[in-house]
């Protein structure tokens, strides 16, 4: 199966146009790992120019599962309460409060390891809304 993209100069000529649009993009900025990694793996799959737009999404819908799926196992946290903290994150458009982030907690934190553990959490959860879901196509 020829891929449209396999011509090589077509290819870098492409890849040029999207790194430009990301770096002057500042929305794309913190999805530029992720542009890339869809570039470098999956555009040259892709048999028709015109299946990018789907293939992009499934793309982008199976990163944000796995990226998820990392976050719960990595912060040991409830996927439904992390769901609705960050459904509520992005409804409100205001940070989650430390106690909503602990109540996400598979275990509560003690006293002196909350607020580290709180903020890096909080952290996580808004590389995750910035990078998956802000100004993502759906």
């Amino acid at each position: 199966m020829d891929s449209a993209w396999t011509d090589e100069k077509t290819r870098k000529q492409q890849e040029k146009k999207v790194t430009a649009l990301i770096e002057g993009t500042i929305e794309l900025r913190s999805k530029r790992e992720l542009l890339e990694k869809f570039i470098a793996e999956n555009l040259p799959q892709i048999p028709q120019t015109d299946d990018v737009y789907d293939e992009f999404n499934q793309f982008i819908n199976q990163e944000r599962l796995e990226a998820f799926q990392r976050l719960v196992e990595d912060e040991k946290l409830k996927p439904a309460e992390l769901q609705a903290v960050i459904a509520n994150y992005l409804y409100t458009e205001r940070e989650p409060l430390g106690d909503e982030i602990v109540n996400t907690l598979e275990e509560k934190p003690k006293i002196l390891e909350r607020r580290t553990k709180v903020a890096r959490v909080l952290a996580r959860i808004k590389d995750y809304v910035s990078t998956f879901i802000d100004g993502v196509a759906e």
